[in-house]
Order: structure tokens, then sequence, then C-alpha cells
């Protein structure tokens, strides 16, 4: 999404709703950008402050060695700071590979009692799962959304550590918003036979606020259209309990998050 980031902006091409929390999408603004879902930086604060408020202090962060990794790093070192804290190790990797040993033995030696994950599905549930046979059976791990939380619990089905995966999107056992009640009556009626699933949610919601903007901008829509549609939502409500606003100068729209905790291969909403 960065790579095209700057391609969009130089042909003034829209580019809505990607999937990704990069900080660099908010900030500075951006005309021809605009977003659904938080960015990391709220993700990692958002998990921090629960942890802290739960008696954590020594604070290590896993990611992957590229713009994603670094936007949860720096997500989580900067909400550190506000509670006087810091990180108390550090260490990445490359995408693509799935050996993790030595990575769980550095952080180990900074005797973390949290660690932040920013990474793919298998590699955090491999490191995971690393830390529990090293013995750091009381550390707590976390993860941001990207993370497909689904697929992490189904990689950790059988491994006995306390996961935490921050969600943008509300949980899909949770039917009293009217958009999760939807989004299973049409998920089913199409895809018989499929999991539905946090992504996939996203998505839903996405179509759902891009068909708005179209009936906004009406017939014979163009990019500039398009843009003055969007800035044109105020309050709307896509199902979800939060109001979705939109202006000339901010392109930025949901900001709740969802707690949820991957305990015994399910994935259960934490009460705060």
């Amino acid at each position: 999404t960065l790579t095209v980031l700057k391609i969009c902006q130089d042909t003034k091409t829209p580019l809505l709703f990607p999937f990704t929390g990069a900080h660099e999408l908010h900030h500075p603004f951006k005309k021809y950008v605009a977003t659904l879902r938080p960015c990391y930086w709220e993700e990692c604060a958002f998990a921090v402050d629960y942890l802290v408020a739960h008696g954590k202090r020594r604070f290590a962060c896993f990611y992957q060695k590229d713009a994603y990794g670094q936007n949860g790093l720096e997500g989580i070192d900067r909400r550190l700071i506000k509670h006087d804290l810091e990180l108390v190790g550090e260490a990445s990797y490359i995408r693509g590979i799935s050996e993790v040993g030595d990575q769980v033995r550095q952080l180990k030696g900074s005797n973390p009692d949290a660690i932040g994950l920013i990474g793919t599905a298998e590699v955090c549930a491999e490191f995971i799962k690393e830390a529990v046979a090293q013995g750091m059976e009381d550390v707590w791990f976390f993860n941001v959304s990207f993370v497909g939380s689904r697929e992490l619990a189904r990689r950790l089905k059988d491994t006995r550590a306390t996961v935490f995966v921050t969600q943008v999107v509300p949980p899909l056992e949770d039917l009293s918003f009217p958009a999760v009640r939807e989004y299973h009556r049409l998920f089913n009626a199409r895809f018989p036979g499929e999991k539905p699933d946090p992504v996939s949610f996203e998505g839903f919601l996405d179509a759902k606020l891009l068909v708005e903007i179209l009936k906004q901008a009406g017939p014979g829509v163009t990019r500039e259209g398009l843009i003055r549609a969007l800035e044109g939502i105020k309050g709307l409500d896509l199902g979800v309990k939060e109001r979705l606003s939109y202006g000339p100068r901010d392109h930025k729209g949901l900001g709740k998050i969802y707690l949820t905790r991957i305990k015994d291969g399910k994935i259960l909403l934490v009460p705060h």
C-alpha cells in the first residue's frame, strides 16, 4: 500500500479503505486517501494500556522487518512512553522465514512479561509456540488485527499461552450489532460451508461504505466527485454502533478498538 500511495497521490487516484493500519496513510493528511479502520498506533496504544492496567511493565517487541513491522514497533514504543516505560527488548525477522528460535532466545534474555508481535499468523504462531517451549508460559502476547485472528487461533489451538489480538471491527459473535447480523445472513447465503472471519467482515463494511459514497456521488462519477461525496458522509450508520463521518481535512473512518483473546483455538471478546 505504501508503494502505491505516492502513485495515487501523483495521479489523483482515490485509494479507498486499504487493509492496513499504516500510520503514513493518515499523517500528514492526503486528499486522495481514505480509510475505514483505525491505524496500528491506535491498536498498539489500546493493547499497551490494557496490559499495563493488568500489571505488565516489561514489554518487548517481535516484528516483521518492513514498514508494517516498523509501524507496530513505533506504536508500542510511543505508548509505553505515556506510561513512563520503554521496551526492554526487540527482535525482528525477514518476511518469508519461519525459524524464530534465535529471536525467542534473544527476547527471553530481556525477561519480558509482555511481548507485542507485529507479523503474519504463521510466524507469530511459531514464535509463541517456541516461546512456550523455552519456558515463557507466563508472558502475555498481543497482536494487531492484520495478523488474522482466525488463522492465528487455528495455529495455536493446542498451545497454552495468553494471547490477545486487537480488532478494528466488532466481533462476529456479537449479534447485537446490526451489521454483524446482516453479514452472517448474506455470507451464509452466498458461501454455504465457508467460515466467516473478521477480514471478510471488514471487506463487507468497506463495500457498504463505498455503495453509500457512490449513491451520494450520483451518475457519471469522477475521481474528484468521488472524493467530494466521501467528504459529504456525515453520521453514517453502518450498523456497528459508531457513526461515521468524513470531511475536507478528515479522511479517517472508525476509531473503536476491540480486544479479543485466543483460548483453546477460540476467539473470545475481552470485556473492558
